[in-house]
């Protein structure tokens, strides 16, 4: 049996834009529970905190966001989706702001955009 999950794509996403990063999940992904992707920041690069997520998906994404060209809204989208937050995200990749990198090892990409995870010590203080 084969799958049309044969990309993955790793995404550290500033604590500003988890909410815009959510409604574009939401248009990428296959259900409306994707608009709850992105929960929390749990990494940083010392001056700015992400959430993050690596995930299984089509070609699809890869390409819409290697392209920054978004599909119609599917029809699982919820009620309190908009398309302006998602494409606000693109606008957020495009410049760099939201990092993106396909079919890689997370650990390995957070490392090279110099992300560590946030310790319990420095979520306290």
């Amino acid at each position: 049996m084969t799958t049309q999950y044969s990309q993955t794509i790793t995404l550290a996403v500033p604590e500003h834009l988890i909410d815009q990063a959510n409604h574009l999940a939401c248009l990428m992904g296959e259900s409306a529970a994707d608009i709850n992707t992105f929960r929390q920041a749990t990494y940083t690069n010392g001056t700015t905190a992400y959430a993050v997520a690596h995930t299984v998906c089509k070609p699809v994404v890869t390409d819409a966001l290697s392209t920054l060209t978004l599909p119609p809204d599917p029809d699982h989208v919820p009620p309190e989706y908009d398309r302006t937050q998602a494409e606000a995200a693109v606008a957020a990749i495009q410049s760099g702001e939201i990092l993106v990198a396909a079919n890689t090892d997370p650990h390995e990409q957070f490392k090279e955009w110099n992300l560590e995870p946030i310790s319990v010590e420095e979520e306290l203080v």
